[in-house]
């Protein structure tokens, strides 16, 4: 009879033994934001290995600083999640600016975590980058690139963290040359450099070859009224249009929405708070500001950031143009 008890006992330390070395992997390199998404024990520079896990992160923080402890954010879709404030001019007196951008955001979704952020953190200056991309009617079958805003539950987590499954995705990830990862204030960073003329026309030769989301587009002016009206809710907010480049501007003309692109501009003129980076012959057609069609380079996104700083003290502008100004640059 001790005999089987002692098996049992055995038993039952093995079984703890391989869950706890689990769940203590998966911890410590939380390579899907699971751990930080339920706990917030630590601050290290979190891994975003799927589609939610900048979200689950980022998410998290805006709950875990506590209300009222962010004092600026940026928001916005993978043109804005690269770029980094802390760099900028809008970091001041060396106050953290939290990048709270995450890849793949709709104007719904965006505006859904703002409205969380201001709610928490009323007196933040909020500035909400906007990309042409999001404005868009789905249809049924592209739905899945939309995705819910709403994020997993704490039991989905929890049962990543304790699964050898994610042990498994952990190992692959510490086997990559490159581990992409975004720091402690939301940074995530996108890898490349400038590019020539030569490959942005072969990037966008592929893009207008193959893109199902272009294909399927529809421009939903109602989607820019939302915005505006949260943004005039709210004196903090500043809305800006992000960069794109001349050779995305051709995959546009290819798919017939340049037209939709030049009325989605016009369409926030009426907006106070309100850059546009979204076209200007000084930086778009110029290739090496671009590390693919519509993702700026470390280096110009730093100029952007920059000019939104500038807005907020009424100086001059580097590169972006006031919504309201009559003389934007509509098409190239």
């Amino acid at each position: 009879m001790r005999k089987k008890k002692n098996y049992v006992i055995g038993f039952l330390v093995g079984v703890a033994l391989i869950i706890g070395g689990t769940v203590g992997i998966n911890s410590a390199f939380d390579v899907f934001s699971d751990f930080y998404y339920l706990t917030s024990f630590r601050r290290l520079p979190p891994v975003s290995e799927d589609y939610y896990g900048e979200r689950k992160y980022k998410s998290a923080l805006v709950y875990h600083l506590g209300p009222g402890s962010i004092q600026s954010a940026i928001l916005g879709s993978s043109r804005v999640a690269s770029l980094n404030p802390l760099d900028s001019q809008l970091s001041k007196d060396g106050a953290p600016v939290y990048n709270l951008a995450f890849a793949g955001a709709t104007v719904d979704q965006l505006l859904a975590f703002a409205t969380q952020l201001v709610a928490l953190h009323p007196d933040a200056q909020v500035f909400l980058g906007l990309d042409f991309r999001g404005f868009s009617v789905r249809s049924p079958d592209l739905l899945y690139l939309q995705g819910p805003y709403h994020l997993p539950s704490a039991w989905d987590a929890f049962q990543r963290l304790i699964a050898g499954e994610t042990v498994r995705q952990t190992m692959i990830w510490l086997a990559k040359s490159t581990r992409v990862r975004f720091s402690w204030v939301g940074v995530r960073p996108i890898p490349g450099a400038g590019q020539t003329a030569d490959r942005l026309a072969e990037m966008a030769g592929k893009m207008k070859g193959a893109n199902l989301e272009l294909a399927g587009y529809t421009y939903d002016s109602s989607a820019v009224d939302k915005v505006k009206s949260f943004a005039l809710r709210h004196p903090n907010v500043t809305v800006f249009l992000t960069p794109v480049s001349a050779w995305y501007i051709d995959v546009l003309r290819a798919y017939g929405l340049q037209d939709a692109f030049v009325a989605w501009r016009k369409a926030f003129t009426t907006l106070p708070n309100c850059l546009d980076f979204s076209y200007n012959p000084a930086f778009s057609a110029i290739p090496q500001t671009f590390i693919d069609p519509h993702h700026v380079t470390p280096a110009v996104g730093k100029v952007l950031l920059d000019d939104l700083a500038k807005a907020r003290r009424k100086e001059n502008l580097s590169w972006g143009t006031l919504c309201a100004d009559p003389a934007r640059h509509w098409a190239p």
